[in-house]
């Protein structure tokens, strides 16, 4: 199976604070040095030479181009025949082991399931820095929506309204979480959390052995 985790990143990748690269840094260091699948970073246009793991894609850096540059990711994917992708952001640590474990594959659509009240809500959608994922049937259904959907707002709400056009729901996994009041421990089943500084992200993986 081609699976590609899709790491949502930017030039700045500051995130409040001056950490430079110090969050790319930090997760290639820990959990993506044990990852046993392909990652690329995703950020927008911007000057000098790419990382090997990084696409620079032709849309815009800055955060409201966030649901652009997420669609570019997906079409970048689709066009590469994978069969999944997990998008998730750069301050997300992640075991990667318990995530390719995870019955991903049994549903097209999966994460942590919220309710907004964005675009006329409620719209149930999986919470992007907790990470999510998509087949390539969705990844397909992502990529034909209305204009109308590409404009603006939370890039995760807007992948989940464009499927929810083509009958695709997430399905709820608690596993993934969006805050750091719960992190992947040796002693329980989380894969994900998110919202990391570079100094939680060495924290975390620090439970476990090399």
């Amino acid at each position: 199976m081609k699976i590609l985790i899709a790491i949502l990143s930017c030039h700045s990748n500051k995130h409040g604070r001056d950490w430079g690269s110090g969050l790319r840094e930090a997760q290639r260091a820990t959990w993506l040095r044990e990852a046993t699948v392909e990652h690329r970073y995703f950020l927008g246009r911007g000057d000098g030479v790419a990382a090997a793991d990084e696409i620079w894609l032709d849309v815009p850096d800055d955060y409201d181009s966030l649901p652009i540059k997420s669609l570019a990711l997906i079409a970048w994917a689709y066009e590469r025949d994978y069969e999944f992708i997990f998008k998730c952001d750069d301050d997300t640590y992640c075991r990667s082991e318990r995530l390719l474990q995870s019955n991903f594959e049994a549903h097209d659509y999966s994460g942590f399931r919220k309710v907004s009240p964005w675009f006329g809500g409620p719209i149930e959608f999986a919470q992007g820095g907790a990470g999510y994922w998509l087949s390539c049937r969705a990844m397909s259904a992502a990529l034909t929506p209305e204009d109308s959907l590409l404009t603006w707002g939370p890039e995760d709400l807007n992948v989940a309204r464009i499927l929810k056009l083509a009958g695709i729901v997430v399905h709820h996994d608690p596993r993934y979480q969006w805050t750091m009041d719960r992190v992947p421990s040796p002693d329980n089943d989380i894969i994900t959390t998110h919202r990391c500084t570079p100094h939680d992200l060495h924290s975390i993986h620090s439970q476990w052995p090399d």
